[in-house]
């Protein structure tokens, strides 16, 4: 990061997360990863041993190109809404130093900045996650990631030997391709989806993104998943990068199940 950088700090959000999601019947707890602890919001446990793992985009790494946000907590949390349409049993997985943690003494701004897909992240993500699949005798997760945490489900899937299925919206998938295009600062302590090998095509993964989207252009979510051999994209001309989603989503994800449930069916 360039000298001069200020970490600059605002009135979190996560209480306004807490009481939305209290409001809508989801249970709060907290979950040690590797070093970091974990928010989790949930409906229920699984009955069918299938299990909806949602996951947050980046949400506020910075104010503006030099002012570091001292908490990165999602302003409008579009992962939650979309788990909140959801019927299946679900879980709202957090980020390390999300939802309250950002001043945690592991907690350090490269994690929301230039490492917020590293394996530090992934580690701590993967050890909470598997602590929760094990408590719930859970045999099947699907991940399901928005913007950022799209690249999340996908770096996500092969550490996590319960996986299905992968479903991602907006998803940036070649963060080289998407800092360059912005003019951002490479994500240099960052896994890049687009570099990784490919996951294997026993896991099916669908991409959804939107036409309008300049944030994740879709061009840069099908470059990350042209080496996926077992990915498809879908894509919507009326959404953007935050637009419809809410609205596309119960039809889309129904979709996708049934397609999981019969697949020579598409």
């Amino acid at each position: 990061m360039a000298a001069g950088v200020a970490l600059i700090g605002c009135a979190t959000p996560a209480a306004r997360i807490d009481q939305m999601a209290s409001s809508n019947g989801l249970t709060r707890s907290e979950i040690q990863g590797t070093q970091y602890q974990h928010v989790i919001y949930q409906r229920e446990t699984p009955k069918n041993g299938v299990l909806h793992v949602y996951i947050e985009g980046d949400g506020t790494p910075f104010f503006s190109s030099t002012e570091i946000a001292a908490d990165p907590t999602p302003r409008r949390p579009l992962a939650l809404e979309l788990m909140l349409m959801d019927p299946s049993p679900s879980l709202y997985l957090g980020r390390p130093c999300y939802y309250g943690h950002a001043s945690d003494d592991a907690c350090h701004w490269p994690l929301w900045t230039s490492h917020r897909y590293s394996e530090l992240v992934l580690a701590s993500m993967a050890s909470a996650l598997t602590t929760l699949i094990t408590k719930t005798a859970t045999e099947n997760v699907i991940l399901i990631g928005y913007s950022g945490g799209g690249t999340l489900a996908v770096l996500l899937a092969k550490r996590v030997p319960q996986t299905r299925a992968v479903i991602t919206l907006s998803a940036n998938l070649d963060i080289d391709a998407w800092t360059s295009l912005h003019d951002y600062t490479a994500l240099t302590g960052s896994l890049n989806p687009a570099r990784e090998p490919s996951l294997p095509t026993s896991i099916p993964q669908w991409h959804l993104v939107g036409r309008q989207d300049t944030t994740v252009p879709p061009w840069i979510t099908r470059r990350g998943s042209a080496q996926q051999p077992a990915s498809q994209i879908i894509e919507y001309a009326e959404a953007d990068h935050s637009c419809c989603w809410t609205r596309i989503w119960p039809s889309a994800l129904a979709h996708i199940k049934q397609t999981l449930l019969n697949p020579t069916a598409e």
